[in-house]
């Protein structure tokens, strides 16, 4: 297996619903989820503040939409000439917060609260798992604040603008190898200490958005989100995983062993990272054909290419890696219906 394809094998897989997504969580309301994310242009109900937030503009009153979900995520992967290796079924639980409430009689705001940036994979049998020197366990959990304006301009036309504040945190384990060390081994890669890194912080990005209803019974809508940039910083813990055979080898000055070199380099200490959350945008329509029955359809796109490397900075320069990722812009279509029991019901 290449290198680069095992990297975007083993460190931000992603199940198959979300196939083309990475690690996007473009659901994150109930409604929308249950129309199939083609929420672009859903203008009547609190979770518009995330999917179409100058729609916010035509709702009437204070609006408050609270919830969450848990999903449990498993799965595995054939590498050729090296068997079959299982994912860790782990459970993942989310919440959300949507408010809308009327300022004026032309201008709307609107704040959500959610977490749309989600990884969680960890392998079985780490310690053989061909992908252990880029990664064997990845955890990102983030938090994003997205308060918004919206200005109707016009009877059936608005505009809406802000800002979303976007927190995370990354939790990677794998393990180290040094290709000069490993041949004194044999022929494999030698793991030499096992990396467990935490590391945090918070970036901040635009977002902006139009809505319009040329007829009563259609709405057609767009938004995107400026992608970005997360510097992230906090600690690495080592732990010694070289076998006594590679450590016991003498060093040329004859002074120091090499397990004397490996407990000086992988020592517990400061690592820094950074991460692109990329631009999102997403255009939809929500056509209301009859009564009590409602079309729609979303076309989303997220700007992959912005993720590059995950380059990690070690206190200890020496240490400095990179692990490739090279993804690839990504399109969605969403189509979703419902069908209201009651005229009074969303």
């Amino acid at each position: 297996m290449r290198p680069r394809a095992a990297a975007l094998l083993v460190l931000f897989a992603a199940p198959a619903p979300a196939a083309g997504q990475a690690w996007l969580k473009w659901d994150v309301a109930a409604r929308p989820m249950g129309m199939g994310g083609a929420a672009a242009a859903l203008d009547d109900a609190a979770s518009a503040a995330w999917y179409d937030p100058a729609g916010i503009s035509t709702l009437v009153g204070t609006r408050v939409s609270v919830g969450g979900a848990v999903s449990l995520r498993s799965g595995e992967v054939e590498a050729v000439g090296l068997g079959e290796f299982d994912r860790e079924t782990e459970a993942l639980t989310d919440g959300y917060l949507h408010v809308v409430h009327p300022l004026t009689a032309d201008l709307t705001g609107g704040l959500s609260v959610v977490s749309p940036w989600e990884i969680a994979t960890t392998w079985n049998d780490p310690e053989s798992f061909p992908g252990r020197f880029q990664a064997f366990h990845t955890r990102l959990r983030s938090l994003d604040v997205s308060p918004v304006l919206a200005w109707r301009v016009r009877p059936h036309l608005a505009v809406a603008g802000g800002v979303h504040v976007a927190s995370a945190r990354l939790e990677l384990g794998r393990f180290e190898q040094d290709p000069d060390l490993s041949a004194l081994g044999g022929l494999e890669p030698i793991a030499l200490a096992r990396s467990d890194l935490e590391v945090d912080g918070t970036g901040i990005g635009w977002v902006a958005g139009v809505h319009w209803r040329p007829i009563p019974s259609m709405a057609l809508a767009a938004h995107a989100r400026g992608p970005v940039g997360l510097d992230l910083s906090g600690v690495v813990d080592f732990t010694g995983t070289a076998p006594a055979s590679l450590r016991d080898f003498s060093l040329p000055t004859g002074e120091e062993t090499i397990g004397d070199l490996l407990d000086t380099t992988y020592v517990d200490q400061t690592v820094r990272t950074r991460i692109e959350l990329p631009a999102l945008a997403a255009a939809g329509v929500a056509w209301d054909p009859f009564d009590r029955v409602r079309l729609a359809a979303t076309l989303q796109w997220a700007g992959w290419e912005a993720v590059d490397d995950l380059e990690l900075a070690f206190a200890d320069t020496s240490l400095a890696d990179a692990i490739p990722l090279d993804y690839e812009n990504a399109w969605s279509l969403r189509l979703g219906a419902e069908v209201r029991h009651s005229s009074a019901l969303f």
